[in-house]
């Protein structure tokens, strides 16, 4: 192919002949490729010429024009990936350093970031301008490469995965996967695949970009679903050209191959072109006769850069510091060591605008500009060319958007006076690459939606009227009136605000971020998902999923990404960025939701208290609860079915039994200390919080040491040896949280406590040696005789204690009834030392039934250990009473779709019935 041929038809492509040894496949139909082939010299796509004309995968230079509505990645921290392709320049990432999209599984090298495509999973794009119909019609969302080797296509049932290449599609949603040449056969929507129930769909959720916000998943990742405005592009946008010379006839792509010159060409000479001021290059190879017009199209298709009616570029020389000459001829250029492409420099020139008028078509216009025409000089100019006439009122509520794709999406809303010709000309100064993924687009800024936000890190001393206070002072008189506030959470240290309109939410984000500031600390300010329950379908019941990131020696992190893959992102939420309490608020409208919580025993309880606080707020109340197991003794998960612990099995297969599973009630206790004064003042504050994990959220839930204090018992309560053992165990872990990496550790630390408590229990030193003398039991207002020599007393809800023991036991006795998570009654068992606990989890004995019923009350004479769920505590002398509290749903695994999801475990005690 002559060097004059140098724009495609197909999809952007420039294509050329190029001979292929045998171990290549074609990017569009997946199959073996060697011999002549049709090559693109932007982007390097590689197809069999037969295959080149139904090509549907976009060159890069074109790909950034056809995306309908940017969406930021959330990228990985760096590291190197086998056996996968740069979604960017289409090499392989085996030996250079890159990230993934822990959202779409989108790769790139790391230096192709900055130019991948903004097109991540698109998880908030309702439209209060489209009817309801129109909603419910959710499409494919492909994603080209990095298939698995086993996929098979859904059209034509072959496989369509490959670690040959970059081949094969597959939707982000439903997760089918096709080749793509198999693509014309698929319908354009999507059914959202097995999950369809559990997802809560992209439609109902609206989201606006705040730049300015905290980011709510892990903090080496940049801002979690930061989504742009809707946007469409027509396709008159996509700048595809046929080749010089065809006049406009319909010439195949593989006939132009066929007929490429193969005379001999000059000799090659390799130069390095460097991207505007940016100390990067591109190395390119010329013929040494070409002259300065065919060094730039060679320069262009390098740097995947294509020029049009608003962007024309030269090659240029630097002569003295920041002032460049352009090179006309070859003649010298050969030999010059700094060659750079650059923006033509024009006075007066085209920017193009594009405006969105149902925030799902988007149309543009070209307009004339100079360095002088300001922001408001254009948004007239555009009004009249999209023909929209408005009154000088109307016309004061448009203004002009900067939108800036490139690493990431970042948004900007111009000032009346600022040049929009002299912005988008400073970005082509700057880098030519850059300059591509900048747009201008006009908005009416009184069409957006309210926007919500959560402040929290502040302090829970503060009540609800000094927070609404705080805040009417940072945001001043005009954006406090138009801003709702409330409902807050002062025990949480957070409160929530409603801004009526996206322009005034800009601008709270910037004075929240910078006006208050308390012992040193800034606010964390979050955007709150706003969910449109009205459009969403009646068979829908999105799964809320919680998790703790932190449990499971890391676990948390790697399933969460799993989650979010499967599911909305909108719908995942991480514990250590604002706790349960965003996530719940968030679908506080949602007529029906479920909620699944990836964490340990503490965690579910903190998730639980934090249902039964908001249930007030709730659309609906009796949302039921499912577990996965992350901690180390994972007891109310075992009851569950849910199994033992987490190992990495996939969350698909965890998710898809939901459905299936069975709505058990599960009884909640309240737990109420009344401690004497005096010992109050010289006792230990308690330990316990409300959660397992250790950050600042979790931190201020844990209520200071008070005359009396009430805390809630999911599975058990225990007092005496079992407690101390586990205080121990907690201190030794606050102490040193980093090496409390795994449950194989942790259960060897146990041990190691549990031996050096038998060695105090004999020195005599032990804090809960012989309760019969320490403390009194009572049982629906009876007096219990506590045996002698007992050290502990447990109080259980649930058939497991001490991950996994059945304390009870399974011996009948008629004078208690069968143990149940929801009869209203618990069960009261004594221990005798260390050594009857080891026998205990061993399943040689049980404990020492006893008592049975709804209202314990237990007189503690001395400090002692105690905990509830897992959290420990040293309580002082005073009263302590066990009384029902309310009742919540949980799910439960149907039990022929049981399996213990953490491997066996002999001491497990089989699940216990209603």
């Amino acid at each position: 192919m002559s060097n004059e041929t140098s724009e495609s038809s197909a999809n952007g492509h420039d294509f050329h002949k190029k001979m292929l040894r045998p171990g290549h496949c074609c990017h569009h139909c997946g199959e073996s490729l060697w011999g002549s082939a049709a090559a693109c010299r932007a982007c390097k796509f590689v197809a069999h010429e037969r295959c080149a004309d139904g090509s549907l995968t976009p060159c890069s230079r074109v790909a950034i024009h056809q995306i309908a509505r940017p969406v930021a990645h959330t990228w990985s921290a760096y590291q190197k990936f086998k056996k996968k392709y740069c979604n960017v320049c289409r090499k392989k990432m085996d030996d250079r350093t890159g990230v993934r999209c822990i959202i779409c599984k989108y790769y790139a090298h790391k230096s192709c970031m900055g130019t991948s495509l903004p097109a991540c999973k698109l998880s908030a794009e309702y439209n209060a301008f489209v009817t309801p119909d129109e909603h419910s019609q959710t499409r494919h969302q492909w994603l080209e490469g990095n298939l698995k080797p086993s996929d098979k296509c859904v059209v034509c049932t072959q496989v369509c995965g490959t670690s040959d290449c970059l081949s094969g599609q597959r939707c982000l949603w439903c997760l089918t996967t096709i080749h793509s040449s198999c693509k014309k056969e698929v319908d354009r929507r999507c059914s959202m695949g097995l999950l369809k129930n559990l997802i809560l769909p992209a439609y109902a959720v609206y989201r606006p970009a705040m730049p300015e916000t905290d980011s709510t998943v892990t903090p080496t990742t940049p801002e979690f679903g930061a989504v742009a405005p809707s946007l469409s592009i027509s396709e008159n946008m996509l700048g595809f050209r046929l080749r010089e010379g065809t006049d406009g006839d319909d010439v195949s792509i593989a006939e132009s191959l066929h007929n490429e010159a193969t005379s001999q060409s000059s000799a090659l000479v390799t130069l390095k072109v460097y991207d505007s001021s940016l100390n990067v290059y591109k190395r390119i190879s010329v013929p040494s006769d070409a002259d300065a017009d065919e060094i730039l199209a060679a320069a262009l298709l390098e740097f995947r850069v294509q020029q049009d009616e608003t962007n024309t570029y030269c090659l240029a020389v630097e002569v003295k510091p920041e002032e460049y000459e352009p090179v006309d001829k070859l003649a010298g250029a050969i030999e010059l060591e700094k060659l750079v492409l650059r923006s033509t420099d024009q006075y007066t020139s085209q920017i193009r605008i594009h405006y969105s008028s149902n925030h799902q078509s988007l149309e543009y216009h070209t307009l004339s500009a100079s360095p002088l025409t300001t922001s408001d000089e254009i948004v007239t100019q555009a009004l009249s060319k999209f023909g929209m006439c408005v009154t000088e009122k109307q016309r004061r509520a448009y203004v002009l958007v900067e939108m800036n794709m490139y690493n990431g999406v970042n948004e900007r809303i111009l000032e009346g006076h600022e040049k929009p010709w002299k912005i988008m000309h400073d970005f082509a100064k700057i880098s030519v690459q850059q300059a591509q993924m900048v747009r201008l687009y006009l908005r009416n800024i009184h069409m957006d939606l309210p926007a919500t936000f959560y402040v929290g890190n502040l302090p829970v001393t503060w009540n609800e009227e000094r927070l609404e206070r705080t805040l009417k002072e940072a945001l001043g008189t005009t954006i406090s009136e138009s801003t709702t506030f409330g409902p807050a959470f002062p025990k949480l240290g957070c409160i929530f605000l409603h801004v009526h309109n996206e322009d005034a939410a800009r601008q709270a984000c910037t004075l929240i971020k910078t006006s208050i500031t308390v012992e040193a600390k800034r606010p964390k300010l979050l955007v709150v998902p706003t969910i449109q329950e009205e459009v969403m379908p009646d068979n829908c019941s999105p799964l809320i999923t919680f998790v703790n990131e932190r449990s499971g020696g890391g676990q948390g992190s790697e399933l969460m990404g799993q989650l979010i893959r499967l599911l909305n992102p909108y719908q995942v939420f991480n514990l250590s960025h604002g706790g349960p309490v965003l996530g719940l608020f968030a679908f506080r409208k949602v007529k029906q939701f479920r909620v699944l919580v990836a964490g340990g025993d503490g965690t579910v309880g903190w998730v639980l208290s934090q249902i039964d606080a908001m249930r007030q707020l709730f659309r609906n109340p009796g949302a039921s609860v499912a577990v996965i197991p992350l901690g180390t003794g994972n007891d109310l998960a075992r009851v569950l079915r849910w199994g033992a612990g987490f190992s990495g099995e996939s969350a698909m297969s965890i998710l898809e039994v939901i459905d299936d599973s069975l709505i058990v009630p599960l009884d909640r206790w309240n737990v109420v200390f009344e401690n004497d004064v005096a010992a109050t003042n010289n006792a230990v504050a308690p330990l316990m919080g409300t959660t397992d994990v250790a950050d600042d959220e979790s931190r201020e839930e844990a209520p200071a040491m008070e005359p009396t204090q009430l805390f809630v018992m999911n599975n058990y309560f225990g007092i005496g040896v079992e407690a101390e053992i586990a205080l121990k165990f907690h201190l030794a872990r606050e102490e040193n949280p980093e090496k409390f990496s795994s449950r194989l550790h942790n259960k060897g630390v146990y041990l190691k406590v549990s031996i050096g408590k038998m060695m105090t229990r004999s020195s005599g030193s032990s804090l809960s040696k012989d309760l019969s003398k320490g403390m009194s039991l009572e049982v629906d207002g009876q007096s219990v005789k506590i045996p002698s020599g007992t050290e502990g007393i447990i109080v259980l809800n649930i058939k497991s204690w001490m991950a996994g023991c059945d304390g009870w036991g399974s011996d009948r006795d008629d004078k208690f009834k069968a143990p149940s998570m929801n009869d209203g009654l618990v069960e009261v068992i004594g221990v005798q030392g260390v050594m009857h606990l080891g026998q205990i989890q061993g399943g040689l004995r049980s404990g020492i039934r006893l008592a049975q019923g709804s209202d314990i009350s237990m007189r503690i004479l001395k400090p002692t250990p105690v905990e509830i769920d897992g959290e420990p505590s040293l309580q002082p002398v005073g009263r302590c009473r066990i009384v029902q509290g309310n009742t919540v749903q949980m799910m439960r695994r149907h039990k022929r779709l049981y399996s213990n999801l953490g491997g066996p475990n002999s001491s497990a005690p089989p699940p216990s019935g209603s």
